[in-house]
């Protein structure tokens, strides 16, 4: 027994059935076609504001380090002329203390009874 030859009313229906199938099918793919894009505009929005937030955080890590620096420096600057006003202060002390040992000894020398 053989396969009977289908109909023409078999063979409309089959490719009416395949034809929407066929659109059902395409308009999917368009739909996941807009979430794809949907989807990559969203990845490229955050992608962008990931790269401005690692901008930011560069930016401020170089700005801490540049402070940081001249902190340092400025500190380095004042301590500097801290010990040298007192280190001229302590060598005009020891100029005095020396002049007044000598003023002592040139006494001393002339009078004899201060020995």
């Amino acid at each position: 027994m053989a396969d009977k030859a289908p109909t023409k009313t078999e063979i409309l229906g089959l490719v009416q059935a395949q034809s929407e199938t066929t659109q059902d099918i395409s308009e999917r793919l368009v739909r996941i076609e807009k979430l794809v894009d949907k989807q990559e505009s969203r990845n490229d929005k955050q992608e962008s504001r990931n790269q401005g937030a690692l901008y930011a955080v560069i930016l401020g890590f170089f700005f801490i380090v540049v402070a940081v620096a001249v902190e340092i420096i400025i500190s380095n600057r004042q301590d500097n002329s801290v010990y040298n006003g007192i280190n001229s202060e302590i060598t005009e002390t020891q100029n005095r203390v020396s002049d007044i040992q000598n003023q002592m000894d040139v006494l001393k020398a002339k009078n004899s009874y201060l020995r």
